[in-house]
């Protein structure tokens, strides 16, 4: 099948080094500023975007959003496979979504800001996503029962919580959280739960859709802490707390993928 010659390809393609080099690259793309932007301005530029994101306006449908992203985890756990196209789309719209509202805002700082590499690397797993729906190599029959996949869970539903005052950037408690929070349309709070199901249910999975997420979350988790617990760590400590899970997830799911063996499944 072609789709099937097509998946080998790309999967051999996907463990060569240079494909990291380029996603490294792309990751790293100059941001967009119409009032212009002094690259030792960098961190200030992108924790302004981000506070200014247009995410931050699409917050009275934070709870729909998060909501469908609940029902799709639940309807996975219970039907497996038979629900697996329905889940890709529900991602791959769900990386769509962020690749414009996580990384745009206009502010008067800096007019209309685009933080580009980011968005082009969500654009990347969207497509991806959206490709699994035709190639259907998420079966999800399989379920990985080695110890630390239960922790990654419990951090991934730390992340996805995200247990933070938005005003405060502070701890703050609240079950409520669980659906207004808005993690859902955060790549760092969010990506952390779709890797963990990805790694609780391999090898049944697409093992390439979880080297380039693990590969641009590792790269993006960095970021962010050096971001949170350097310049901005009297502020937003508990922010960079809340990066960690994807960056040790991140990190486990890029080592588990580049050993896989094709034959595995």
């Amino acid at each position: 099948m072609k789709e099937e010659r097509l998946f080998n390809k790309v999967n051999k393609l996907s463990k060569k080094w240079w494909f990291y080099l380029i996603l490294f690259i792309i990751l790293f793309i100059p941001s967009i500023a119409t009032k212009g932007l002094d690259p030792r301005n960098t961190s200030d530029f992108v924790v302004t975007i981000f506070k200014h994101s247009f995410a931050n306006s699409i917050s009275p449908i934070y709870p729909v959003i998060q909501g469908v992203i609940i029902v799709c985890v639940a309807l996975l756990f219970v039907f497996k496979g038979k629900v697996t196209r329905i889940f890709s789309i529900m991602v791959a719209t769900d990386y769509l979504l962020m690749a414009v509202v996580d990384n745009v805002a206009i502010t008067e700082k800096y007019g209309l800001g685009i933080i580009l590499g980011n968005a082009l690397a969500f654009l990347i797993i969207s497509v991806l996503w959206i490709w699994e729906v035709f190639v259907n190599k998420n079966t999800f029959d399989r379920r990985n029962k080695s110890i630390p996949i239960y922790m990654f869970i419990i951090l991934a539903s730390f992340s996805f919580l995200s247990p933070a005052d938005a005003n405060t950037l502070l701890p703050s408690i609240n079950i409520l959280t669980l659906f207004t929070s808005g993690s859902g349309v955060w790549f760092c709070f969010v990506t952390p739960l779709y890797l963990s199901l990805l790694l609780y249910f391999y090898p049944s999975i697409n093992v390439i859709i979880l080297r380039v997420t693990s590969f641009i979350g590792l790269i993006i988790g960095l970021l962010n802490l050096s971001i949170h617990f350097t310049a901005y760590v009297k502020t937003n400590w508990w922010y960079g707390i809340l990066h960690l899970p994807l960056f040790i997830i991140s990190l486990y799911g890029l080592i588990i993928s580049l050993r896989h063996r094709d034959t595995q499944g």
